[in-house]
């Protein structure tokens, strides 16, 4: 049966993106001119996700109102002909049911997917974090169509430099064909002389129902052991792969990364990418000044 459900992730507090996370969910931050949150689920939208689990916090409200119908809005735009705002304001929440789980406090991975165990009823799920962004051919299509080769659970990877191996978690496989390759071992943020892989993993999965079970019964640190405990032993069992996405990866997690997202989506944009894209080149030829500094 195909996977119809995603499982999105947020209730962590943005550390890395202080202090405008302490009022703004980060996944509400605009990238162009859609926020974060918007990306994820359009992008699950697009794979064939029917149904959508958002696991959200007390200080991330601003994200369920986003998602919600804003009939007084809606009203004025059909007043005033606005049909093309109206259809972008009613998009998502046409295409697909979003739900909200509350987690009380930030437990790590694995709680955060556990949190969503009803909601997948005992079905595989998509798994999508808020920190990652993968532009050119979107990571729920190749991993959903990953799991129809193998029936297994699905990691996303990435390759990193050797510098970044301590800030993720690294993968070594037994077997590979073309991009997806079945996991050997699960390191979490080795030194880079501890294995010669440099595939990272990143925050969007495939679970299948033997790794959520096994998440219910082990009991664990708050900083997401058991999550990689759960993996690790799905790797011994074969029942682990990883799929090399295809598409640019963003880290919209750190301030950097965030804007280097910024850059290139606003560039793309087809109403002002290219006034955009004439403006960075005017700075650029400045010498990249700045008039009001």
């Amino acid at each position: 049966m195909p996977i119809t459900k995603c499982i999105i992730p947020i209730a962590g507090y943005g550390t890395r993106m202080l202090p405008s996370t302490k009022a703004i969910p980060k996944e509400m931050l605009p990238i162009a001119d859609l926020p974060v949150i918007h990306y994820l689920v359009q992008e699950a939208a697009d794979a064939g996700i029917t149904d959508v689990c958002i696991v959200t916090a007390r200080h991330k409200r601003a994200i369920e109102d986003y998602f919600d119908r804003l009939p007084e809005l809606e009203a004025i735009l059909e007043r005033d002909n606005k049909a093309h705002l109206l259809d972008r304001v009613r998009s998502l929440s046409d295409r697909v049911r979003i739900s909200y789980v509350r987690q009380n406090e930030p437990r790590g991975s694995g709680d955060a997917i556990l949190a969503g165990r009803t909601f997948a009823g005992g079905d595989p799920v998509l798994v999508l974090y808020g920190d990652d962004l993968i532009r050119g051919t979107p990571a729920p299509a190749e991993l959903l169509s990953a799991y129809e080769r193998v029936g297994t659970s699905i990691l996303s990877l990435v390759r990193v430099a050797d510098e970044e191996t301590r800030r993720v978690g690294i993968v070594e496989f037994d077997h590979s064909e073309d991009r997806l390759h079945r996991i050997s071992r699960f390191l979490e943020k080795p030194a880079p002389t501890e294995t010669e892989s440099r595939f990272g993993v990143i925050g969007k999965y495939v679970i299948t129902p033997d790794v959520m079970d096994r998440l219910g019964t082990l009991s664990g640190s708050v900083y997401g052991e058991t999550f990689i405990l759960a993996l690790s032993e799905a790797a011994s069992r074969g029942r682990l792969h990883g799929y090399e996405l295809s598409g640019r990866r963003y880290d919209t997690g750190n301030m950097l990364g965030y804007l280097e997202a910024c850059l290139d989506y606003s560039i793309a944009h087809p109403d002002f990418g290219e006034a955009y894209a004439a403006m960075i080149r005017e700075r650029v030829g400045q010498g990249i000044s700045v008039p009001w500094f």
